[in-house]
């Protein structure tokens, strides 16, 4: 209704319907949003195939400790999505001013983030893995057997999500498109590789998850490096950063919030600016 009725009054109120430049607009919209669909479908795709595999060698009982992967792993991501999401809230921001040092520190303060969450998830795992399973309802010595195996390694699966989707939100919001749709695809090939590895040449499943991040996260560092060799060695070896200004043109201070520091700051300001345009 509201839309009706601004295009009937469209006159009256002053709107212009503006169709300029709308398709490009949309273009890059789209191009943009395609990383962070991938990766979303990936992780759909990767929870099929995780449940067929691990079926196929063990069953019910392989199901049951997937269930638990399950639990885990959805805390990975809900940190690992709040960490994508101030990238690209703020990243995005500091990008727009071309303030890499700020996305610098904001790229390592959020991966310790992720990944020491990741961390502290595996080694709590690797001590109470059988308490988990009976807390999950296990009865049966083999099945809590089972769990104590493979839960530890199926949380490795967490750094792969701290690691590469938050890169691919970092390459987006840097216009490495591309490099960015190959990283969140990352995660569902490789551990379709890694799978395969595992039931037809080692035998042993859970193997498969720790392969594939190591796999996943091995394919974007060399597409990092191949583009940065393709941009002469101006961005950061994994971030694909820009190289920050010259520190001779930029004016970088931090301070507390009281009276004579700021004043402080101040006259150290209008010495840089002095003999400046």
């Amino acid at each position: 209704a509201l839309f009706i009725f601004l295009l009937r009054e469209r006159e009256k109120l002053g709107i212009r319907l503006y169709f300029r430049g709308f398709a490009g607009m949309l273009g890059r919209n789209v191009v943009m949003g395609i990383p962070s669909f991938l990766g979303n479908l990936g992780l759909t795709l990767m929870i099929l195939m995780c449940n067929y595999f691990v079926q196929s060698v063990h069953g019910v009982a392989g199901v049951f400790v997937m269930s638990i992967c399950y639990a885990i792993v959805s805390f990975g991501q809900m940190i690992s999505g709040g960490v994508q999401g101030a990238f690209l809230g703020i990243g995005g921001l500091l990008a727009a001013h071309r303030d890499y040092d700020g996305l610098r520190q904001l790229l390592k303060r959020g991966l310790v983030i992720s990944c020491g969450f990741a961390l502290l998830c595996f080694l709590a795992v690797l001590f109470v893995s059988d308490e988990l399973a009976v807390l999950f309802g296990a009865t049966d010595p083999a099945t809590i057997r089972l769990t104590g195996q493979g839960l530890p390694l199926i949380t490795t699966m967490n750094f792969s999500f701290s690691v590469i989707l938050p890169l691919a939100i970092v390459y987006q919001i840097n216009d490495h498109s591309v490099i960015s749709a190959l990283s969140a695809s990352s995660l569902l090939f490789g551990m379709g590789i890694a799978f395969i590895l595992a039931k037809y040449l080692t035998g042993i499943i859970w193997v498969a998850f720790p392969i594939g991040t190591a796999l996943s996260i091995a394919f974007v560092l060399l597409c990092a490096m191949l583009v940065r060799r393709r941009a002469g060695g101006n961005v950061g070896r994994i971030h694909l950063i820009p190289a920050p200004l010259d520190d001779t043109t930029r004016f970088d201070i931090s301070v507390p919030c009281d009276r004579s520091s700021v004043g402080e700051a101040i006259r150290k300001a209008c010495g840089f600016l002095s003999g400046k345009t």
